[in-house]
């Protein structure tokens, strides 16, 4: 998938992380970039500097001083340790707000890789270095400890979510020449990170672009259980995609899937990947909807083409390939043929 255009992966972002209208971000559109850092660093770099306006995320962090009077609690056994009483101190903890929390450490730790990347863009690392001044408090942090799905946002730092996705897609980027110990970037970044971005590209492309004619979301689907205790041990049904017609009792389940190709070999003859086909078909026949369903296997593209559909126990499975390498108004009416092909 290397051959998809970088402006198309900004498109891909821009859905993705709700950022498309955003007036941060017109100037990407028209930009042409040499390679995904330049896009991922840009895009940062508006994120980063939008936030700073706004001020950066503080939260309480719990601190520990010698004082003369009393500040939060009083720590006895340290202030008799230091012998503090003699001087007419205590030894307090208390809670202060702080910017120096992990949020704002991993946006400095990622700034600061990416002034190393040598194909960046020397402008864009100097609008980097600039921001940088904003964070001269803070702390840097090992990117490879950071729990970044235990990281929670809430009303008060929801703006950090782009950031914080970009951040991480830059650290997935990361790869260590052992013998030296020196960081690089890879050329492109892993599959499984474009795997994601892929998937939540196309569900907030119908979410915005279709949302009077569809409604677009991700749900959990039940087993269709007819006997058996072991419920615990049958794995989750989770849908990239359900797109509930608002104009039709019609829905239609669509499973994104970022792989280099649709079809399998066997021997001499090519066939639909069987896991994907199996996996597809469970959605499809234990979804409780109760009128018509159909389900949507769809590929990514940049050099071939796939459109079937099969008829199974009376269910539809669509097999289709979205191009990635071209104009992104062909990619949007390709998926707005998706949208209208539920509605009719």
């Amino acid at each position: 998938m290397r051959k998809i255009p970088i402006k198309n992966i900004y498109y891909m972002l821009a859905y993705a992380f709700n950022a498309l209208n955003h007036r941060d971000y017109e100037k990407l559109q028209g930009e042409d970039f040499e390679n995904i850092y330049d896009l991922l660093a840009s895009v940062l770099v508006r994120a980063v500097g939008s936030q700073v306006k706004m001020g950066l995320h503080r939260e309480y962090i719990e601190e520990q001083a010698t004082l003369s009077g009393i500040k939060g609690r009083i720590q006895i056994n340290e202030s008799i340790k230091a012998q503090a009483f003699i001087k007419g101190k205590l030894i307090c903890s208390f809670d202060e707000l702080d910017h120096n929390v992990l949020m704002n450490q991993i946006i400095k730790t990622t700034f600061i890789h990416l002034t190393k990347c040598e194909m960046l863009d020397p402008n864009v690392k100097k609008n980097i270095k600039s921001l940088m001044l904003f964070f001269t408090e803070i702390d840097t942090v090992e990117l490879w400890s950071v729990a970044w799905d235990s990281i929670k946002f809430n009303r008060s730092n929801n703006s950090y979510k782009i950031i914080i996705d970009v951040c991480y897609l830059v650290f997935k980027g990361l790869l260590v020449n052992e013998s030296e110990g020196f960081l690089k970037f890879a050329t492109f970044i892993e599959d499984r990170q474009m795997s994601l971005l892929y998937e939540k590209f196309v569900l907030n492309f119908f979410k915005t672009e279709c949302a009077a004619e569809v409604d677009a979301k991700s749900e959990f689907i039940d087993w269709y259980i007819t006997s058996g205790e072991s419920l615990s041990l049958l794995p989750k049904m989770k849908t990239d995609i359900s797109l509930y017609s608002k104009k039709e009792s019609k829905l239609l389940i669509v499973d994104t899937k970022f792989y280099p190709n649709a079809l399998q070999a066997n021997f001499d003859h090519r066939t639909f990947i069987s896991g994907h086909m199996y996996q597809i078909f469970s959605y499809v026949q234990n979804s409780r909807f109760s009128s018509d369903v159909s389900g949507m296997l769809l590929y990514p593209t940049v050099d071939y083409t796939i459109d079937e559909c099969v008829e199974i126990s009376g269910k539809n499975i669509y097999v289709k390939t979205l191009n990635l390498n071209q104009d992104f108004e062909y990619i949007r009416k390709e998926l707005m043929g998706i949208c209208n092909a539920v509605i009719k």
